[in-house]
């Protein structure tokens, strides 16, 4: 994906996958992210364990009260399961930004969640 191609009108993005050393460009993303589905501080989930899994199911199948989609930040470095994958699947109101450092970690995720 380009980067033109996040400011497109009719690109419905559920999963943003990142690999990248470069902390300037995930904050970059991020924010570009944010102003296009409107998030304001109380749509942003940051996942940091297994046990803020609990913050993705409470908010499935709901709308943000301010924005079009909640952002949902996760480190795979940190947290990479199958109930990620599954809670992934399940959501239909999140965007999720995954970053990853390491090229394994990023092509598993990628074939785990290519269908979606």
């Amino acid at each position: 994906m380009r980067l033109s191609d996040l400011d497109a009108k009719n690109l419905n993005m559920n999963i943003i996958l990142l690999q990248t050393p470069s902390s300037r460009l995930t904050m970059f993303l991020q924010d570009k992210i944010k102003r296009r589905y409107n998030c304001k501080s109380e749509s942003i989930i940051d996942i940091q364990n297994k046990q803020d899994y609990k913050k993705i199911k409470e908010v499935l199948g709901t709308t943000p009260p301010f924005g079009s989609k909640w952002y949902v930040s996760i480190n795979l470095d940190k947290t990479n399961d199958k109930d990620l994958i599954n809670l992934i699947k399940q959501s239909f109101t999140c965007v999720f930004f995954c970053t990853c450092s390491k090229y394994s970690t990023y092509k598993t995720f990628k074939d785990a969640v290519k269908d979606v």
